[in-house]
């Protein structure tokens, strides 16, 4: 009658990801990179310390990674992040 235990339909939720295309890779120390990427369109506002995703597919398995974002918008031409340690080598796969 008034649909009080009716189950809401659920609405799929669409994954969209915006593509990073690698601009620089520097060699920081023995085991850490700085990866820089080109600004995407639409222009990719963000905050210092702010985290990004990245989704990579790495030996036919999709793997996600969060890294903080290490440049400034106010100063840094590019976003960019650190990786460190054993991540460098899956991360540098993609």
């Amino acid at each position: 009658m008034f649909n009080l235990f009716k189950k809401k339909k659920e609405v799929a939720k669409k994954q969209t990801f915006l593509p990073l295309k690698v601009r620089e890779v520097v060699k920081e120390t023995a085991d850490t990179v700085s990866i820089y990427f080109e600004q995407p369109e639409p222009y990719l506002e963000y905050k210092p310390g702010q985290f990004l995703t990245l989704v990579m597919e790495f030996e036919g398995k999709e793997q996600r990674r969060s890294y903080s974002l290490c440049t400034s918008p106010y100063l840094d031409p590019f976003p960019g992040i650190s990786v460190k340690g054993s991540l460098v080598v899956c991360s540098l796969t993609f």
